[in-house]
């Protein structure tokens, strides 16, 4: 059973300047890199996006070989044998 509040909802423009407030304040307080190049992320995210890095790779492989395939078969169509 969900409750509900006899008390309207905020406006949009003050939710949108809480929110604001509210994602500056974590920024403020979460953890910060402590030398150049340390990892923003904690390491348990690595091999989820290794993961997304590696689907992304083959995503654009696989486009870059139908782009060539059909670049090369557009080229040799013109060409008279």
């Amino acid at each position: 059973m969900q409750l509900r509040s006899n008390v309207p909802p905020l406006p949009g423009n003050v939710q949108d300047h809480l929110g604001h407030m509210l994602r500056a304040e974590y920024y403020e307080r979460g953890d910060k890199p402590r030398y150049l190049g340390d990892p923003a992320l904690p390491t348990e995210f690595d091999p989820y996006l290794r993961r997304l890095e590696m689907n992304d790779m083959a995503l654009r492989m696989r486009w870059i070989r139908a782009t060539g395939a059909r670049a090369i078969a557009d080229a040799l169509k013109d060409l008279e044998v």
